[in-house]
């Protein structure tokens, strides 16, 4: 490979990161406005603490507000909410201990806030 053929290589890297960095702030601004309007019905404290549920399950991507999805809740305690339910898989992994799937969290009468996670 020549650098002609090396530098094109590199400027459509370039190009295709930039595109994923629009689209991850685009998730990003909408899940920022999804947890602002949440915070003026649950409340600042209720918010928070589903901020940390989402750091500790290390979700990732949009989230969005669900009906129950009718899974087994999973007893859980962050304050603010005492379960939330989990829709897991394996996600493979070189010794097949990587998991993921959705976490759906209690917002309100059979709704929940859904996000993919992995670990």
């Amino acid at each position: 490979m020549d650098l002609k053929e090396e530098l094109k290589i590199m400027s459509e890297m370039d190009e295709i990161y930039k595109e994923m960095a629009k689209e991850e702030n685009a998730i990003y601004e909408k899940n920022k406005s999804v947890l602002k309007e949440l915070r003026k019905t649950l409340g600042g404290k209720y918010v928070n603490d589903i901020k940390a549920c989402l750091e500790e399950c290390e979700a990732n991507g949009e989230i969005e507000i669900v009906d129950d999805p009718g899974i087994k809740p999973q007893e859980e305690d962050w304050r603010s909410f005492d379960h939330i339910l989990v829709d897991q898989y394996c996600n493979g992994g070189h010794v097949g201990d990587d998991f993921a799937g959705y976490v759906y969290i209690p917002i309100g009468e059979n709704k929940y806030l859904k996000s993919h996670y992995s670990m």
